[in-house]
């Protein structure tokens, strides 16, 4: 497992987590966590179809403000791009991508 997302990692430039479950969760929030961690400097990026995430959002911003967690770094401009690209890829114009 941990070769599998370590070249994931590798081969990726951003990372965006679709609705899914549990498996989909701990892989992003590794990712985001990396990038909190200043590991890595990717875009991370939550497509947030139809509010599926919602509550995950109200947690991870919960979690910011409390101190016990801190964003991960990303460029205005990449998130940009990452929302336009999901946009296309679902066929929506609606803002429903947010940065972790």
């Amino acid at each position: 497992m941990h070769e599998r997302k370590a070249l994931m990692s590798e081969l990726s430039d951003a990372f965006v987590m679709l609705p899914g479950g549990f498996g989909t969760y701990e892989e992003f929030m590794e990712s985001g966590h990396l990038g909190a961690a200043r590991i890595h400097d990717k875009t991370c990026g939550i497509l947030n179809v139809d509010g599926f995430f919602d509550d995950l959002l109200v947690f991870v911003r919960h979690a910011v403000a409390q101190g016990s967690s801190r964003p991960a770094r990303s460029s205005t401009g990449d998130l940009r791009r990452c929302r336009r690209a999901a946009q296309r890829l679902v066929g929506s114009s609606s803002d429903q991508v947010s940065a972790l």
